[in-house]
């Protein structure tokens, strides 16, 4: 991973942190294919994961992974290191039976899958590339063939301080807040009523909004001058945006 490189790809997705060259990596395998009248596939998944808090929550350690009941559990095991161990064992499968393979396939196992997909996108910008991909998240026993789009924004509000005795005189940011979180769950309902593109004609909600991060204040005496909160919004595939 290079920032350096990767920031000239129309394909990258802007993140607050660098990707210093030699220190973060993605994992390609290529198995080579014993004929030419196939077609060549990429089989993708990623190893970063989301964090595991309120880590208090996990009767056990969330990076200590265990089996019980015939689950496993730890951070990541389902998304998607299930799918990673899923995807190995299948072409594992077909070596074995002694199949071969008309098309070539390249394994990737990729990092910052969650926050941006720039992982899958060095791969792209470093040659690996196929004419079609799977990508075994675990979403059960279905193939979905869209996707919708993600974005990540930050909203910032002003209040005017004051103290708790004269808090009329003050404005509390923290409370304008709530409006702006209703507003922006009308828009949500607004978009899931309106026309859809085929593939998600049958899903019940395909657009969902996510507040994720509330941040505001210094002092429980004091009216909150600031506050802040991190959403998250999908968006159908097409979707024109302006800047």
């Amino acid at each position: 991973m290079d920032s350096k490189r990767l920031k000239n790809h129309p394909g990258f997705a802007p993140v607050p942190w660098e990707y210093k060259s030699g220190e973060q990596f993605n994992l390609v395998a290529l198995r080579a294919a014993n004929g030419s009248e196939g077609r060549s596939c990429v089989l993708n998944g990623h190893l970063d994961v989301v964090s595991p808090e309120p880590s208090d929550a996990w009767e056990t350690s969330p990076f200590d992974p265990v089996i019980r009941d015939g689950w496993m559990y730890g951070r990541g095991a389902g998304d998607m290191k299930a799918g990673v161990a899923a995807m190995t064992h299948a072409l594992a499968a077909v070596e074995r039976a002694g199949f071969g393979l008309q098309g070539e396939v390249l394994l990737e196992t990729v990092i910052d899958e969650e926050c941006s997909g720039n992982g899958a996108l060095a791969c792209i910008d470093a040659g690996f590339d196929a004419d079609a991909v799977l990508i075994p998240e675990p979403f059960g026993p279905t193939v979905l063939t869209d996707q919708v789009g993600v974005m990540w924004f930050k909203v910032s509000v002003e209040g005017k301080p004051g103290h708790v005795l004269a808090t009329e005189a003050g404005a509390n940011a923290i409370e304008r807040c709530h409006p702006l979180m209703e507003a922006m769950r009308r828009l949500e309902r607004e978009m899931n009523e309106e026309p859809r593109p085929a593939a998600y004609t049958r899903h019940p909600h395909p657009l969902n909004l996510n507040i994720g991060i509330i941040s505001g204040g210094d002092w429980p005496s004091t009216v909150p001058a600031r506050a802040e909160f991190h959403a998250r919004l999908s968006f159908y595939p097409g979707t024109p945006f302006k800047t």
